[in-house]
C-alpha cells in the first residue's frame, strides 16, 4: 500500500503505529511525506500514468474536464 502526501503529523503518528506492526506488514506498507521525487516514481509502479490526474503526476484528464465533454455531447441530444 502506497500513501503519498502523507500530513507532517500522520507520518508522527505512523511512525508510532509501526511499533507494533508484525515485519511482513511493515513490509507491504509505504508512506511518503510531500516530496513528489521520493513518491512519484513508486506509485507509477503500481498505477499507470494515464490512470492518474496530472496532481497526482498522470496524465489522465481531470474529473471536470470529462463531465464537461459529457455534458457538451448531451446537449446536442434532439428532443422528441
Amino acid at each position: 500500500m502506497i500513501g503519498p502526501i502523507v500530513p507532517r503529523i500522520m507520518e508522527g503518528m505512523l511512525t508510532f503505529v509501526q511499533t507494533f506492526l508484525s515485519e511482513r506488514t511493515k513490509a507491504v506498507l509505504r508512506f511518503y511525506g510531500y516530496n513528489r521525487d521520493e513518491w512519484l516514481p513508486e506509485l507509477l509502479k503500481f498505477i499507470p500514468a494515464d490512470q492518474l490526474d496530472p496532481q497526482f503526476g498522470g496524465t489522465r484528464k481531470s474529473a471536470n474536464a470529462r463531465a464537461n465533454q459529457v455534458v457538451a455531447r448531451a446537449s446536442s441530444v434532439p428532443q422528441s
